[in-house]
């Protein structure tokens, strides 16, 4: 395989990798979501749009740390 080849294949893996891991994470806070429903309601308990607000933003730090973990140590132990 040519150099120009191997340079745009890589590339092209880079950005297929991160719309796989995009896709993924959307896929799994879906289901997430839906079990947290459930669990609600098996109990039934209600949670307030502020309770929400507050779950979402600390599911976006959690996110934000491990993006960072990833650009400093490369790719998290415990994914696969």
């Amino acid at each position: 395989m040519s150099w120009p080849k191997v340079l745009a294949s890589r590339l092209a893996g880079v950005f297929r990798r991160r719309r796989v891991d995009r896709e993924l994470d959307d896929e799994v806070r879906f289901h997430l979501d839906m079990q947290i429903e459930d669990n609600l309601k098996a109990a039934d308990v209600t949670i307030t749009d502020e309770d929400r607000k507050r779950i979402d933003a600390v599911a976006r730090r959690g996110e934000m740390v491990s993006r960072f973990y990833e650009a400093d140590f490369g790719p998290h132990p415990f994914r696969v």
